[in-house]
């Protein structure tokens, strides 16, 4: 399964970290205005034959944002009211959804593990500060709820749930806000 993000369109560096595969991955171009937000990661393997890589990309900006009030944060900077997290899939009754710093991970409280899912984490990340996080849904028959902000007697962790009213797979789509 695939996740990916797009580079925002401002200058910074990106940074790979393997988690599977025999060879080499670089990243050889860093996104910048002369290379239209670009960056390039090149997967090297000099043995013979087919082998699976995975990797995660992680994107830190070069200059704060101006404007607004800005939170700081060790990766970068969000203001108040940027999503933190966009996510749209399918959920089949009961989902957790965590999300510490750049990962995200899923537990399936009940029913079937989600499926289709789309999750797009700022590149920022979640920062490592005490927050208010609010939730816009588009869509889903059920409910999304933010069971746990972070804080830093968490760890920074957030806990979103999402819960199908039906059985069966239902789609949804929001966003979580950084306040």
């Amino acid at each position: 399964m695939q996740h990916v993000s797009p580079l925002p369109r401002r200058d910074g560096t990106v940074r790979v970290e393997k988690l599977s595969g025999r060879g080499t991955i670089d990243v050889v171009q860093q996104p910048s205005r002369s290379n239209n937000y670009t960056a390039i990661v090149e997967v090297k393997d000099a043995d013979g034959g087919p082998d699976m890589y995975r990797f995660t990309a992680y994107f830190t900006p070069s200059t704060a944002v101006s404007g607004g009030e800005v939170i700081g944060s060790g990766t970068g900077v969000l203001n108040r009211g940027d999503v933190v997290l966009k996510w749209q899939g399918n959920v089949d009754r009961d989902l957790l959804i965590t999300v510490r710093r750049n990962r995200i991970r899923y537990s399936t409280l009940a029913g079937a593990p989600p499926k289709g899912v789309q999750a797009n984490l700022a590149a920022t990340g979640l920062p490592e500060q005490d927050a208010q996080l609010t939730l816009s849904q588009r869509e889903g028959r059920g409910t999304v709820t933010v069971t746990q902000q972070p804080t830093a007697s968490n760890n920074y962790t957030a806990i979103i749930r999402v819960r199908d009213s039906r059985r069966g797979y239902g789609y949804f789509d929001f966003d979580i806000l950084w306040q």
